[in-house]
Parts: structure tokens; sequence; C-alpha cells
């Protein structure tokens, strides 16, 4: 990607705040370039820049007078990026016997909030601090407002019980006659591991299901003249680079409408985690860019502005 490229992504951000209104995202961007690394907020300031990644915090979990009520422990605490209670001039007073226990990095609680437990089972429970379950990121695009058709992608950190049985798997596979390493988990068996998301929009449930995913670049003297060996072929190869964020989901929007993703993970050996519900809107795109699908006919391909490919 050249600079050209990133400036222009920057100000199609820029223009898309200023359309629709929206509160400016309160967390910087942390952008990984070839050249230097650096944090911003909403600028770029850079000359030379050869490839940039981006990666966000999930959006916050918002918690109203309409949903604070339905938010309880679902075997465990739930987990997010952030949690705001956000009740305007209508402060919320709790009064029964749920189980709300959540741990978060950031939380805002706006004054007037109370709660008083019904009876001995009632708890109300938010924990500042790293988190030991689920945690997950924003990766595309580099913004909370995507458009309709652009490929939207989210990763998970699974708890770290089920990481570390993924990573004995792993070691398992590629070293077959050391002593196996229990208890393992393939990533790549559904039954073993089971995680989705699933998006609530216009009604409609729709899971996503995650995937295993695993990060090369194809390190060649074309990719990296600067390296005098890659000048052979035959020393070619592959390079791995490390995420925390080992499973993904990529999905796109085909509605304008109000989005919320509750991801959940169900490993039958260990358990069932779910993260907190986190949200986010889906803007008008160009049709143009739309799934292809089969005309009435029979005869042609068709995207959703109704033109024959």
């Amino acid at each position: 990607m050249n600079i050209s490229s990133i400036i222009l992504l920057f100000k199609e951000e820029r223009s898309r705040r200023l359309q629709v209104r929206r509160t400016q995202v309160r967390r910087c961007a942390m952008l990984e370039v070839t050249v230097f690394k650096n944090i911003l907020c909403g600028k770029l300031l850079a000359t030379s820049v050869l490839e940039a990644k981006a990666q966000l915090p999930l959006p916050c979990t918002r918690c109203d007078n309409s949903n604070l009520t339905q938010l309880q422990q679902f075997n465990g605490a739930k987990s997010a990026g952030c949690f705001e209670m956000d009740y305007a001039n209508n402060p919320v007073s709790l009064n029964d016997n749920h189980l709300r226990d959540y741990t978060v990095t950031e939380g805002v609680i706006q004054p007037g909030f109370s709660y008083v437990p019904a009876d001995s089972g009632g708890q109300f429970q938010i924990t500042l601090g790293p988190r030991t379950d689920m945690e997950g990121a924003w990766f595309e695009p580099i913004n909370y407002f995507p458009q309709l058709y652009e490929k939207i992608e989210w990763g998970v950190k699974l708890p770290d019980a089920v990481e570390q049985a993924i990573d004995n798997w792993i070691h398992n596979d590629q070293f077959p006659l050391d002593p196996p390493m229990t208890p393992a988990l393939n990533p790549f068996d559904p039954e073993q591991i089971d995680l989705k998301a699933i998006v609530n929009y216009l009604g409609i449930d729709q899971p996503v299901f995650g995937f295993f995913y695993r990060e090369y670049e194809r390190m060649t003297k074309f990719s990296h003249p600067e390296i005098d060996s890659l000048q052979d072929v035959n020393k070619w190869n592959w390079l791995e680079h490390s995420t925390n964020y080992r499973f993904r989901f990529r999905w796109s929007s085909t509605q304008v409408a109000h989005h919320s993703v509750r991801i959940v993970l169900n490993v039958p050996s260990m358990g069932t985690w779910e993260m907190q519900p986190f949200e986010f809107d889906s803007y008008w795109g160009d049709p143009r860019q739309s799934f292809i699908s089969v005309t009435n006919n029979k005869h042609y391909f068709k995207t959703d502005d109704w033109k024959r490919k």
C-alpha cells in the first residue's frame, strides 16, 4: 500500500465521520508501519510508508435503560473492551437478584446509578484490569463505519486455557514422536472449538463462524531486496507473523442498519464463554461491489445494481 492510498483512506474516514455526525472514536488506531511505528489519532504523519496495518479495539458495550436489565451473567464473567453506562437524564436504579459480573479494561458509569440486590443471590460487579477470558479487536475497515459489501474483520483471543490447549495440539502435530501434551484442542475441528459471532440486524440473527488464522509473508528478493541471502531463489521462504488474535471473523453487511454482535465460544471439554455485545452501524455502499447472484432467467450473473455480468 503506497502513501497515496493511505492518505486517501484517512480522507474517506474523515468524510464519513462528518457526514454521519458520529462521536469521534476516542481511541487511537495502532498503525504498524514497516519503516517505523507510530501511534496516532486521526492523522498520518509520514512522508514515505511502504505498508500499514490498522487495529482498533472493539466498540464499547453501551448499557442504557432499555438493555441493562437483560445483561445477565452468562456462565462466567462476560468481557468487553470497555463498558459504558449511557442513560442520559434517566438514571438506572436496579433492584433484582441477577448476577452481573463484568471484567473490562475501561468502565464509565454516570452519576445516579444505583443497585440494591433483591436477595443474597444478587450481584453487580465491574472489575477493571486484564482479562483471562476472551478479548477482541477490530481489524477492517480502519474505522467503525463500514459501507455495504465492504469486508469487516474481527479478531478474537480465546481464554488462556483454550489457547494453551491449541498450542499443545500444534506441538503434538509437529512432533509426533514426542510424548503428547495434554489437554490438546484441534483449532480446525468445530466439534472441539465452536466459535461464532451472532450478528443481529433488522430482527435477523445471522451466525458467522470463526476460523483459525495464521498470517504469513512471502520472503523474496523482490519483497525484501535489502536481505542479501534472498538473492538466491532457493532461499525464498514464508515468514509467519505472530498475533494475539488467532481466530478471525470475516463478514459484510448487505443492509443499511444498526448491528449488534455477540461472540460465543463453546468448548465441550472446557466450557462456554460469551463476550458482551458490541454495536456498529453500516452505511450505503456501491451496489456494483455487491455479491454476485444469478438473474431470474438463470442466464446471467448480476450484482445488486441489476447489471448483468
